[in-house]
Formats: structure tokens, sequence, C-alpha cells
């Protein structure tokens, strides 16, 4: 994962995440470290509300794979007005923030499932601003992912993400570990200050290569014991209508139901009854467009509307 894009490729990536011209950067190295974070966070906003996590190709495709190359990954979401998951999208922004002269690596993470950790199944970037690191994550799915950098320092007190909610990072010893001194960095998440934090995933500071995440994502893509081919799922962040320093405010997600949530404030827009209804869905709420061998493709399948 070392390649970058040209000029043009990043104007059409920055076109994908719709990036105002004026405020268009394609170097940021002459930057200041807090003009260089302020536009990162720029970016990851546009791109989580622009960009949808989801699993389309393990269920509205004939293949069901999901491929990690680059050039394809430009190809589908780019160019194709795709998404996907956490190894496609924080691939991708990841070789976005590297061809405009950002200093990171990827690195795995274990998501924790409610009771314990699992195996090495999520991706995240650490990017280097000055003296300071940070997680730049654009693919957890869900209503817990960061929607800004996280300076990687133990931070007990925790830092706003989509109101109410509040996200920090702490560096600990985690449950089940055979090692009482070994500690890590975990991703914490809690909907309210009046609840605790919850453990979202954990990581650690080491750099994951290409083969790791080939391992991983057969795993992530293939195991029948895993969410991701099982349910169809397609998230994307909503931002706020005001004139002036627009923040994210909620989440828009198909699983199973087509839900909304701002802030606190969950609805259920749409029950689908139909293959026909959730492929417009899809189309009305996040821009996919699928071709009719891609919606033959579901035909038979466990996620298969019937």
């Amino acid at each position: 994962m070392t390649s970058e894009y040209s000029k043009e490729e990043i104007t059409q990536y920055y076109d994908r995440i719709s990036i105002p011209e004026a405020l268009r950067i394609y170097d940021v190295s002459e930057l200041s470290p807090k003009a260089a974070l302020s536009y990162l966070k720029e970016l990851q906003k546009h791109h989580l509300v622009s960009v949808p996590f989801e699993n389309i190709s393990l269920h509205y495709s004939p293949s069901r794979t999901v491929i990690l190359h680059p050039d394809q990954l430009f190809r589908k979401i780019v160019h194709g007005g795709r998404g996907g998951y956490c190894m496609e999208l924080n691939a991708v922004f990841g070789v976005l923030l590297r061809s405009l002269k950002y200093n990171l690596y990827p690195t795995g993470a274990r998501v924790h499932d409610g009771r314990e950790f699992g195996g090495w199944d999520h991706m995240l970037n650490l990017v280097s601003i000055g003296d300071s690191r940070y997680v730049v994550d654009v693919g957890f799915g869900s209503n817990y992912v960061p929607t800004a950098p996280l300076r990687l320092i133990h931070d007990a007190a925790g830092v706003p993400n989509v109101a109410p909610a509040s996200v920090r990072l702490v560096y600990k010893n985690i449950d089940r570990s055979l090692n009482p001194y070994q500690k890590i960095w975990v991703f914490q998440h809690r909907i309210s200050d009046n609840s605790e934090f919850k453990d979202m995933y954990s990581f650690t500071d080491t750099e994951f290569r290409s083969r790791d995440f080939e391992i991983m994502n057969f795993w992530t893509s293939k195991s029948p014991s895993v969410i991701f081919t099982q349910r169809l799922i397609c998230n994307k962040m909503i931002l706020g209508q005001g004139e002036k320093d627009k923040e994210i405010v909620g989440t828009m997600t198909l699983m199973g139901e087509l839900k909304r949530r701002i802030g606190a404030k969950s609805e259920v827009l749409k029950e689908f009854k139909t293959e026909k209804e959730r492929i417009a869905a899809l189309s009305e709420e996040f821009g996919i467009t699928l071709s009719e061998i891609e919606k033959e493709a579901i035909r038979g399948t466990a996620c298969e509307i019937r």
C-alpha cells in the first residue's frame, strides 16, 4: 500500500467527497501542524458523509469477493460511487493522505463484540503530524465511528463525537489477556455524558503490511461466522444543515430496515418487503445503483428478501 495518486486522481477523489474547489490542497507538507490537522479533519468529515460503509460486494455480486488492490478500490469507490468496509475505505483514504504528503501507516485492530475482543479484523490508519500521532478511521461503519482524528494519548476525559456521544483512547491491559503486564490501545465510546465508556476495538502501533490485510480480508469476507457474510449493511454519516461549521449530526443505516439516527433520536424510515424496495433505498439514500447482474446475484442467498 505504497502507491500514490496523481493530481488528476486527487481531483477526482475530491469530487467524490465534495471538497469545495476553494478548499482543495494538493500538498500539505508546507502547512503548519495545526493547519495540516485542521485539513485532515475536513477530509475525514467529507469522506464519512460521502462514502458509505457497505458490504454489497458480498451479496449483490456473482463473485462475492472483496479485492484490496489500490487500483480496484479507486475504480470502485471514486469512479463507481460505491463504498466498502474497513479494509477498503481506510486503504483508499490512506492512499489519498499519502498522496497529499501526510505521514502515516496502517495497522490492525480487534473489534469488541460486546463480550470480548475478537481476532484481527479491522483496519485503521495512524497519522503523524508534528510531534503527535492520530488515529484516523473512516471505516468502522456504525454510530460509533470516530468522526475526527484522535490524538494517540491516554485520555480519561474523552472528546466529543456525534452529540451527545463522546470517544476516547485508553492504554490498558485488555480482558482475558494471559499477560497481565501487556498494555494495548483501546478505542472507547459512550452514548452520553451519563453513560459509561465501552470498548469498541483494540490495536497496537505496529505497522501492518498488505499481506496482513489480505489474510484479514479473506476471513472477514468468507467466514460464515462473520456478520458481513450473513447480513447486508450500508451506513453513511449525516451532515448538519447549519450555515456555518457544519458538523456530523447522525447516521443513515440500512440493515434489515432503513433507520435514521440524529443525536440520541432514532427513527425507522422504511421496512423492506421486497428486493425492489431495498434496491431503491440503496439508490435514493446512498447513491448506489446496481446493475441487473448484481441485482440477480442475491437470489437464493440468506440475505435475499423473499
